[in-house]
Order: C-alpha cells, then sequence, then structure tokens
C-alpha cells in the first residue's frame, strides 16, 4: 500500500490560497501602475495646456494694455482739448469716469467689472481659446473613460481570480475526498487480512493444543496398560 501524506490537501489549499494572494496583488499592482500613468499622462497634458493658456492670456493682456495705454491717451487728449473749451463741457466731461478703469480691473489674471473681454477679443484669440477649451474638455472626458475602463478591468479581473479560486477549492475538496474513501477502502482491506490472519494463528494454535492433549491422552492410556 503506498504510504499517504495527511498533510498533502492542507499544502494544497494553502498552495492555491498563495496563488490567489500573488495573483490579487499583481492584479492590484498593474491597476495601480495603469492609474499612475493615466495621473501622469492627465498630469502632462494639463501642464501644457497650462502653459498655452498662461502664453495666450499674457498675449492678451499685453494687447489689451497697449489697447488701453492708447485710449487712454486719447481720453486724456480729449479731455484737455474739451477743458479749453467751455466750463460746462469740463464739469460733464469730469464727471464721466475713465472706461478702462471703470470696465476692467487686471490683478494677475483676474478680470472683473461690466468689461466682457472676452467679446472683445480679436477673432484670432477667440478661436485659440476656443480649440484649447475642447482640448480640455477632450482631456477630461477621455480621462474619465479610461479610469471607468481601469475600474471595471479590475473588477473583471478580481471576479476572474475568485471563480479560479473557487474551481480550485472544489478541486481540492473532491480530490480529498476521493483520497479519503482510497485510503479507506484500503485500510478495510488490511483490517480483513489481519482479522483472517489471527484467525488462521487461533486454527492453528488450538490444533496444536488438541494434537497435544490426544498425545498426552495416548501415553497415559498405555502407562496404564
Amino acid at each position: 500500500m503506498e504510504s499517504e501524506n495527511p498533510d498533502d490537501d492542507h499544502q494544497r489549499v494553502e498552495a492555491a490560497v498563495e496563488q490567489k494572494k500573488r495573483k490579487r496583488a499583481e492584479s492590484d499592482k498593474r491597476y495601480r501602475e495603469k492609474i499612475k500613468e493615466n495621473t501622469r499622462n492627465t498630469k502632462e497634458e494639463a501642464g501644457e495646456l497650462k502653459k498655452k493658456l498662461e502664453t495666450n492670456l499674457k498675449k492678451i493682456l499685453l494687447h489689451w494694455r497697449g489697447f488701453g495705454r492708447t485710449f487712454d491717451g486719447k481720453h486724456s487728449t480729449c479731455r484737455k482739448e474739451c477743458r479749453g473749451s467751455t466750463s460746462y463741457s469740463t464739469e460733464v466731461l469730469e464727471g464721466v469716469p475713465n472706461p478702462m478703469e471703470s470696465s476692467m480691473s487686471l490683478n494677475g489674471s483676474v478680470m472683473s467689472g461690466s468689461f466682457k473681454p472676452y467679446e472683445s477679443l480679436p477673432d484670432a484669440y477667440k478661436l485659440a481659446f476656443n480649440e484649447l477649451k475642447e482640448l480640455y474638455i477632450a482631456s477630461e472626458a477621455q480621462h474619465t473613460q479610461e479610469k471607468v475602463t481601469l475600474l471595471e478591468l479590475h473588477a473583471l479581473e478580481m471576479a476572474a481570480a475568485a471563480a479560479q479560486h473557487k474551481q480550485e477549492m472544489v478541486a481540492a475538496a473532491a480530490r480529498h475526498a476521493q483520497e479519503m474513501a482510497t485510503v479507506k477502502r484500503e485500510c478495510s482491506l488490511e483490517y480483513l487480512v489481519m482479522l483472517l490472519y489471527l484467525f488462521i494463528f487461533i486454527f492453528f494454535l488450538l490444533k496444536n493444543i488438541a494434537l497435544r492433549l490426544m498425545n498426552l491422552l495416548c501415553s497415559l492410556t498405555h502407562a496404564q496398560y
């Protein structure tokens, strides 16, 4: 009879569990690497978009500052000319605020007031702004879609790993049950063989005792005669 190790099945189960853990760790590692790569790509794209926006915004600010200086110079000249005409005109013009000061406040990249910079931009700047806006929206949509796809892929991988582990556990349980049944049959056969040997031993022992008793009786009988 082949010797069976009762710890083999437990070792196989532990190996299956360790394999599942390794697969789950590898899947999590791939998922984190994909997230990091997509985040890095998104950061790079966002950095490029930020640089483009800052460059275009600087151009726009320089354009409007030059326009403001020109307009302010013309406005000051007009006020000086009007002051020399009549006092009424001077009072009226002095009460009129500078449209650049009342409509636009430049503080870095912040504009406030009733002035609408986008509507006053040249067509080339509007086109560039719209292109950058569309590129940013498309990048955000792509990033969101990639994130959803990665989450779905990770869920599918985890489900496949769980299903495979379940199949391995069922197969291990079936092998264990089959091995235990084989061991029981072999033990039963060994028990029957041992009983048979014991019966034969008892039979020959009783036979030997009977022969000795018969010889003893015969010798006693001959001694009496």
